[in-house]
């Protein structure tokens, strides 16, 4: 089994941020890094361009020393350098490359050795950058040479010859150190004072960059948690962004998707329900089919092969009869079935029209007066084959009840349909009961029948007679049994 090694998720929130903050620092270094090199090379050409001025200025002043040779003339025009603060030291070579005065200032301890390659004919001024093996210290050395018309020039301008005619000519060298320290010194302030700022931009751009990414990633947070919730069936989250960009979009178009998915999941819903209503109407149909038709047919061939072997004639019409009423039991369940099947006839007013029917034909032929009331409103619902045959049930099975046990003279029935559901009242004007009534099937079966569409029933009874409500609400849920959870 191969093992998968762990990576750390990174939020888009913390890759924004790494990503922002490195490109401020890049820019921020980037900017630093040309800002003091720029600084740096003008720092540089301004001192060595002061100590051109200078070794050039000096150069001249030193030129009759030169000449002469004479240290006592070239030592003043030297020491007037100590003013300077940049110039470290400076000395005076001859032609022949041989020091004829020099002077050290600002803490140089020596001359440093002359490295600088001296083409003779050249009278353009050099210079280097060096290090002082002895201190350490870095050094600007600038060699200026001397450019002089030359000896006889003074000559030909006594017998008036023209000058021009002669080229100039190096009488000597002045070497000139600048001391960097003042550069150096300026170079690491600009440092300082740029690694400061770059600090200070960095934690401006960092603070900026963790709020701009916070309110970026927030509206993003609320779409994935709403995702979650959509992935757990969980359709009623809202989402109020208003970013004016394309999370806007994104959430608008997620608002509308969400919509979609809860009407196609309501609807999924719906169908599950129907579903499973039509297989409980039809195990429900089945079952009632078995027990109603199923036991009068049974009972119907009982009686025919009891009647087949009887010999008193009284007895054979008792049978007869008795077949005969459970044949008039069988049709009526039958057309019962076949109109619940039927669904364009399933109406509330076909249902109380039907109540009003079998009512009647029940009760009536016991010499016993039925009086039936009907209120339906305007209910959108119809009712269903299951409700259909559970209600018929629950009602045949109270009228019997009085037919059997109540000895009342009227029976009064009310059925009111609104909205909000559905009251089916009997009630009889019999002996009713003082005290509880029988343990039968006959209750228990209507509380099972009311139970299955999501109604009560509620028996009540006195000396005065009794009455059977049935309630259910509207439209019908219908709970599952303890198999189906």
């Amino acid at each position: 089994m191969s093992i998968i090694p762990f990576k750390k998720r990174l939020s888009l929130a913390a890759k924004f941020n790494i990503l922002t903050i490195a490109l401020i620092l890049a820019t921020a270094v980037g900017i630093c890094l040309f800002m003091i090199r720029f600084e740096m090379t003008n720092y540089y050409n301004e001192l060595l361009n002061h100590g051109k001025i200078i070794a050039d200025t000096t150069a001249k002043n030193c030129e009759f020393g030169i000449y002469t040779e004479n240290q006592a003339v070239l030592l003043p025009v030297l020491e007037s350098l100590s003013a300077d603060a940049e110039i470290a030291y400076v000395a005076v070579m001859n032609r022949q490359r041989l020091i004829l005065a020099a002077r050290v200032f600002k803490g140089a301890r020596r001359l440093p050795e002359h490295i600088v390659p001296i083409n003779d004919s050249s009278t353009e001024v050099l210079h280097r950058d060096l290090i002082d093996e002895q201190d350490g210290k870095r050094y600007i050395e600038i060699l200026c040479p001397l450019v002089s018309a030359g000896a006889n020039a003074v000559k030909d301008v006594l017998i008036k010859d023209d000058i021009s005619k002669h080229e100039p000519t190096v009488i000597g060298y002045l070497r000139l150190g600048l001391t960097q320290e003042s550069l150096q010194k300026r170079i690491h302030e600009l440092i300082l004072s740029a690694t400061l700022f770059t600090s200070l931009i960095v934690l401006i751009g960092t603070g900026l960059t963790i709020l701009l990414s916070r309110r970026i990633t927030s509206p993003l947070k609320r779409l994935t948690k709403a995702t979650q919730e959509v992935s757990e069936g969980k359709f009623d989250s809202s989402l109020e962004i208003r970013t004016n960009d394309e999370i806007f979009d994104l959430a608008q178009s997620f608002d509308h998707m969400q919509g979609r998915l809860r009407a196609y999941h309501d609807q999924v819903e719906e169908r599950i329900a129907k579903e499973q209503r039509h297989l409980l109407e039809k195990e429900k149909m089945l079952m009632d089919l078995h027990d109603g038709i199923g036991g009068i047919t049974t009972n119907i061939s009982i009686l025919s092969e009891l009647g087949q072997s009887a010999t008193n004639i009284e007895s054979i019409k008792k049978t007869l009869a008795t077949i005969s009423r459970l044949s008039r039991d069988g049709v009526s369940e039958i057309r019962s079935f076949m109109q619940s099947l039927d669904s364009k006839e399933l109406s509330w007013h076909a249902l109380a029209s039907e109540l009003r029917n079998l009512g009647t034909t029940m009760v009536e032929p016991h010499g016993i007066s039925f009086i039936a009331e009907t209120s339906v409103d305007d209910v959108q619902n119809q009712p269903g084959s299951l409700l259909w045959i559970d209600l018929i049930r629950i009602y045949k099975e109270a009228l019997t009840n009085v037919l059997k046990h109540s000895h009342a003279r009227a029976v009064a029935v009310s059925l009111k349909v609104t909205s909000q559901g559905l009251l089916l009242s009997i009630r009889d004007d019999g002996i009713g009961w003082s005290e509880a009534p029988d343990h039968g099937r006959g209750l228990p079966n209507m509380k099972k029948r009311a139970h299955e569409v999501g109604g009560t029933v509620i028996v009540s009874a006195s000396e005065k007679g009794a009455e059977v409500n049935l309630e259910i609400p509207l439209p019908v849920k219908f709970p599952l049994s303890d198999t189906e959870l």
